[in-house]
């Protein structure tokens, strides 16, 4: 204890010692000094501290919060059980569409399948042997990982009516139990029909089945794609070739409320998270019409080119062009004629009327062709077209060199500012029009 006090009196000096307040109380002097300068009616003395008031906190407008479903199953939205499978048991859903088919159709011809694109058919396929397959993916751009979480089919079991099922995955480990289901079904059928299956769905399938070890079962069917075949039947018609747009304009109806294809993959990933299925009828009712509007696509395209369809110029003028991009000119101008007899006004009619006059041109029946160039000619947006034709017949047939230049001068009065490069082929016809001209005279 003595120790620690003789350390403490040698850092602060003995106890006893004075302390130096004279030094002390001048600095507190002229701190009240110059406190009463600055706050005269204090006496010196600080100002109290500011009062702060806490204000209350407002009263903030508490939302509860939705009350979170929990898990709905696929069994309590889609009508469907879970089926057992050689891989496993897979939820599968059900139903029936009424298609109407024609009474007659119970086969397709291979004349059929070759003028609709299709595999070529050794012979008659029947009508309940074809299977019509669509599919929804996790993705639009393909690949090794996309899956087709449903896989729906759908197949004429009586006539007129349409049966539907949909193979489920309630989760990726699914998968296996879908494709034997799929592969179990195709067995029984000869021909497969999809829209753009050619390009997606099928080599898609063809992807998941070599990934799980198994051949794809449709391989060794006949195989049609509805895409390519509305193109060759009504692609001069028509702008747009999804499914839906083809609905309207070629069966007629529409959807009044469909999910968007882009949504699909979004929707079922959701279900993926939170296991909540109400989502997901909507999609099971965008498979379902897909597969639907595919059987009734096929019906109309197949009266379509047996004549038996609607008395409509967009079917006839289809013929017509389908017979002469397959060589029978003959059948494709009885089409044409055919789509003219209606007297429909319009593009279409002009249309049917410039492909009949080719192939009057091409048998070489002037008079029929010049008739049908003329009627053109009056209108503005066909002027150039059969101004052309006209020209030539003049020019090479006739050898009326002058009236093919009243021709191409009638035309080039006519052509708008945006037709430079049509406007510069006519210049250019009519300069080598003059010169003959010129080389006529001097001889």
């Amino acid at each position: 204890m003595s120790e620690l006090r003789r350390r403490l009196e040698r850092y602060l000096g003995p106890a006893n010692r004075a302390r130096p307040t004279e030094a002390r109380d001048e600095k507190v002097a002229r701190l009240r000094a110059e406190l009463a300068r600055l706050f005269p009616s204090g006496g010196g003395e600080l100002p109290p501290p500011p009062s702060y008031r806490r204000h209350a906190p407002c009263a903030a407008r508490v939302v509860p919060a939705a009350p979170s479903p929990g898990p709905v199953s696929i069994e309590e939205v889609v009508p469907g059980a879970r089926v057992e499978t050689v891989a496993g048991p897979v939820f599968l859903a059900r139903s029936r569409v009424r298609i109407e088919p024609r009474p007659d159709r119970t086969v397709m011809a291979p004349e059929e399948w070759r003028l609709l694109g299709g595999h070529a058919a050794a012979g008659p396929v029947a009508f309940e042997r074809i299977l019509f397959l669509d599919t929804e993916t996790t993705g639009l751009s393909g690949g090794t990982g996309t899956l087709a979480f449903l896989i729906g089919w759908g197949w004429f079991e009586t006539e007129g009516e349409l049966t539907i099922e949909q193979a489920f995955l309630d989760g990726p480990q699914d998968e296996p139990a879908a494709l034997a289901l799929l592969a179990e079904r195709s067995a029984s059928f000869d021909a497969h029909v999809t829209f753009n299956g050619r390009t997606f769905d099928l080599p898609l399938l063809e992807t998941r089945y070599a990934m799980a070890r198994r051949r794809a079962p449709f391989s060794g069917h006949l195989g049609l794609d509805l895409l390519p075949a509305s193109r060759r039947l009504w692609g001069a018609f028509f702008e747009e070739f999804r499914l839906g747009a083809l609905e309207e304009g070629v069966l007629g109806r529409g959807r009044d409320a469909d999910v968007p294809g882009s949504e699909i993959p979004g929707i079922y990933f959701r279900y993926l998270r939170d296991r909540d299925a109400r989502p997901l009828s909507p999609v099971f009712e965008h498979n379902a019409r897909d597969i639907a509007s595919m059987a009734a696509l096929l019906d109309t395209a197949l009266d379509t080119l047996a004549g038996q369809g609607p008395e409509r110029l967009v079917d006839r003028f289809a013929l017509g062009l389908l017979w002469e991009r397959h060589g029978d000119f003959a059948r494709a101008r009885e089409w044409y004629a055919r789509a003219l007899s209606q007297g429909a006004p319009g593009d279409r009619a002009a249309r049917a009327a410039a492909r009949l006059s080719l192939l009057h041109k091409r048998r070489e029946e002037w008079g029929r062709a010049i008739d049908l160039w003329e009627d053109l000619f009056e209108l503005p947006e066909w002027r150039a077209f059969a101004g052309e034709e006209i020209a030539k017949f003049l020019e090479h047939r006739e050898g009326s060199f002058a009236r093919a230049v009243e021709r191409v001068d009638a035309v080039l009065a006519s052509l708008g500012t945006r037709d430079a490069a049509t406007r510069e082929d006519f210049l250019h016809r009519r300069e080598r029009l003059l010169r003959r001209i010129s080389h006529d005279r001097i001889i």
